[in-house]
């Protein structure tokens, strides 16, 4: 079925696995100017898919634990959507809203009655069936008894505007854009005037190449009467604001709720809300992170009974975190788990909190979340990665015993394969940068118990580290080995050198004075090494020979005395 109401359709079907991990989800992101869709695929799959949007509509992939999330987002106009999940086959179809479709909201906005004047006397009956007749679309009818009423002078402002408002209803954009400006005009500081320019307003916003800005919207807000109608003038402006992503403006202004007469306090609290999330949710939508958290930090307080505060909240934690301002975060993130999340939303979050702490430096509340997530969501995007940034950060806090000891601990709950490798590989890593030799041996060998990640590196590394804690024979076949094969002359001359005083502490020394002198040739920074130490067993050789030259003299000289 086709999607009404849009500019451009775009149709993705998802073709899911026999066996999914999830059933996918959709939905609207605030300001509904973007969505999101939770999809049991592989990531390198999506960017086929989402190759079929049109070009207005961007879109980013994120990693979920056994899927993606796909975030589509439109720069200016609000999105329509519908999902169906048939079989494997999970479609979507999306577009931007359409013109006209803009144009008809508008038409059901301003057919909705407006707050009835005081002291209408005799013409309430009058004022009744005229808005009654445009509620039901009687437009003929309206117009007869909206030209009765224009006849009053005390209510011609309003009539007028409503008179106007008929054209906008039946779709005649010209003719309503001359009469709501002809009200503006005629009467520039009544009700009706500041309602017209707002309507008006309205619509070059949406079917005008240069909308109007948002300081016009807060003129023709506050140009009528302010003693009457005004709650009611700013709930009308609302959709303009939201229209010129000047949310932020119309919540400044907006009345409190006891402002509004009773029968409108439920609608005023949507516009409110709805202006709350667009000033919140599109700068997160394209990355304003600086503008998201100034937003929210102005209405946090007013989100008490938002729809969408759960959504927002989560939209500033992000914010939050990749700015750096990762105690805040932290509240809002334990709040999100507190609400019982899906178990590949709570793997995002916990991975959130996991880098909140270590951008604090708070390295035992890190390793409670992380070894969490390890026991739970073993899966979780980005998870070996976020365990190679808590050891370099408990090493550089703490030290490097605090470091291996804790990785440690994560390794004895780790279950699978990759995780465990990945942990036994951020020790092995931070063993040989800052560790002892000891410390560097027992690390790779239990790396190498499951397999190296760089054989050609860590081998070595390996076998000099087995050499200098006293190893020799285990040591020297694999510098013997490795030195045939490696490609780094640096690495291949220093396994060298320390092969060959192993040789020579072994008791094998023509050995290792061979290869001092091969060494001896290269001109790196071994092979100098090298000649200082064969400079250095000539000079020891030299002593030896003149000591035993003087004790054979010396011995003579008391054999013959």
């Amino acid at each position: 079925m086709t999607l009404h109401g849009v500019a451009r359709e775009a149709v993705l079907d998802f073709k899911l696995p026999r066996k999914p991990a999830f059933s996918p989800t959709a939905k609207g992101l605030p300001s509904r100017r973007g969505l999101e869709v939770d999809l049991p695929i592989p990531a390198r799959e999506a960017d086929a898919y989402l190759s079929k949007l049109p070009e207005e509509l961007e879109y980013s992939v994120l990693p979920l634990e056994d899927g993606v999330r796909i975030r589509m987002v439109h720069g200016a106009a609000e999105l329509r959507w519908s999902s169906r999940l048939k079989k494997r086959t999970y479609r979507i179809r999306i577009g931007p809203e359409s013109e006209e479709t803009r144009l008809r909201k508008l038409a059901a906005r301003v057919q909705q009655a407006i707050p009835v004047p005081a002291k209408l006397g005799s013409l309430l009956e009058l004022w009744e069936d005229a808005e009654r007749a445009t509620s039901r679309g009687d437009l003929a009818m309206a117009r007869r008894l909206w030209e009765k009423l224009a006849e009053h002078p005390e209510h011609r402002d309003l009539a007028r505007l409503r008179l106007a408002e008929l054209f906008v209803i039946s779709g005649h954009v010209n003719e309503a854009l001359e009469r709501l400006r002809s009200v503006s005009r005629d009467h520039p500081r009544s009700t009706g005037a500041a309602l017209a320019r707002l309507t008006a307003l309205h619509l070059e916003a949406v079917t005008e190449d240069e909308p109007p800005r948002a300081g016009q919207v807060v003129l023709a807000a506050t140009s009528g009467d302010r003693s009457f109608y005004e709650a009611f003038t700013w709930m009308r402006s609302t959709e303009v604001f939201i229209l010129l992503d000047a949310a932020d403006r119309g919540l400044h202004f907006f009345p409190a709720m006891d402002h509004f007469p009773d029968m409108l306090q439920d609608n005023a609290r949507i516009e409110h809300d709805r202006l709350i999330a667009a000033a919140i949710g599109v700068p997160a939508l394209f990355g304003d992170d600086i503008e998201t958290i100034v937003q929210f930090e102005a209405w946090a307080d007013k989100l008490d009974k938002h729809p969408q505060k759960a959504q927002l909240q989560q939209e500033a934690a992000s914010a939050y975190l990749r700015v750096g301002l990762a105690r805040p975060s932290i509240e809002l993130l334990r709040g999100a788990l507190s609400r019982r999340p899906t178990s590949y939303e709570e793997a995002r979050i916990i991975g959130q909190l996991i880098e909140a702490y270590l951008q604090l430096d708070e390295a035992k509340h890190a390793h409670e979340v992380l070894a969490f997530q390890i026991e739970k969501h073993p899966r979780a995007p980005g998870l070996s990665a976020q365990i190679r940034d808590f050891g370099v950060n408990v090493r550089r806090t703490a030290g490097i015993d605090e470091a291996l000891a804790r990785l440690d601990a994560m390794h004895k709950i780790a279950g699978t394969p990759t995780l465990q490798k990945a942990i036994l590989g951020t020790g092995a890593e931070l063993a040989t940068a800052w560790g002892s030799p000891a410390q560097v041996v027992r690390a790779l060998e239990r790396l190498q118990a499951v397999g190296f990640e760089d054989e050609g590196e860590q081998a070595p590394t390996l076998a000099l580290g087995l050499s200098r804690i006293g190893r020799r024979s285990e040591a020297i076949p694999m510098l013997r080995a490795w030195i045939a094969r490696s490609t780094d002359a640096e690495l291949r001359d220093e396994m060298g050198y320390v092969l060959a005083m192993a040789e020579i502490e072994d008791g094998n020394r023509r050995d290792g004075e061979k290869i001092l002198r091969t060494l001896a040739t290269h001109s790196t920074h071994w092979g100098r090494v090298a000649r200082a130490r064969l400079r250095e067993r000539g000079l020891e050789q030299i002593v030896l020979g003149l000591e035993s030259k003087n004790g054979a003299t010396l011995r003579g000289k008391e054999a013959d005395g």
